[in-house]
């Protein structure tokens, strides 16, 4: 992708280089140039539902964003919005506990 989008590259580094910033991966070169997708539409789209919605849809709807978005760092997803897909759990938790007991 890199060779059709840099020009005047003489080596690997050059690649590399954007705007003269040697990135250390290909990866983060096409980052850097915007090459790349990033999951900034998946934290708007969950940032918006989190104060509305309750912690089963979240987790429906983050469960929708891994298998049909196909965002590049799930990980940061969860940790930046685990707490409000969550905030149900325990209370979930104690009442099946409490309806054993």
């Amino acid at each position: 992708m890199l060779l059709t989008v840099v020009t005047n590259a003489t080596s690997w580094a050059d690649l590399r280089t954007v705007n003269g910033h040697t990135y250390p991966t290909y990866k983060e070169a096409c980052k850097a140039l915007g090459l790349l997708e990033d999951d900034a539409e998946w934290r708007q789209c969950l940032a918006e539902a989190a104060p509305i919605q309750s912690g089963s849809a979240l987790r429906q709807l983050f469960c929708t964003i891994l298998f049909h978005c196909a965002p590049t760092t799930p990980e940061a997803l969860w940790d930046k919005f685990r707490h409000s897909i969550c905030d149900d759990l325990q209370h979930r938790l104690e009442n099946i506990q409490q309806y054993r007991d």
